[in-house]
C-alpha cells in the first residue's frame, strides 16, 4: 500500500472519527440543553464551544493528514530532514568519508 494512500485513509478516518464524536455532542446538546460548565460563581454554555473544538481539532488534523498525502504524491521525503538519526545511518555516514 502507498503511503500516500495510506494517509489519505487515515485522514477518512479522522474525519469519520470527528464527525460521529460531533453528531453525538448535537444530540446531547438538544437533549439537554440545559447543562452548562459552572466555575466559582461563572457559568457558561458548554456544548457550542464543546462541538467548535472538535470540529476545528478535526478539520486541523485532517488538513495536516491531507497536505503529508499531497507532498508524498509530489516526490517529497517527509523523514529526509529531520535532526536526529538513527545510529545506523551515522555509522554510514562515518564509513562513507
Amino acid at each position: 500500500m502507498q503511503p500516500s494512500t495510506l494517509l489519505r485513509t487515515g485522514a477518512a478516518v479522522f474525519v469519520l472519527l470527528g464527525s460521529a464524536i460531533t453528531v453525538w455532542l448535537v444530540d446531547k446538546a438538544f437533549r439537554y440543553p440545559e447543562i452548562q460548565a459552572r466555575q466559582f460563581d461563572n457559568t457558561a454554555p458548554l456544548w457550542t464551544p464543546t462541538i467548535l473544538f472538535v470540529v476545528a481539532c478535526t478539520a486541523a488534523g485532517t488538513y495536516v493528514l491531507i497536505q503529508a498525502a499531497r507532498r508524498v504524491d509530489a516526490g517529497d521525503d517527509l523523514f529526509g530532514q529531520r535532526h536526529r538519526r538513527r545510529p545506523e545511518e551515522a555509522e554510514s555516514d562515518n564509513g562513507a568519508s
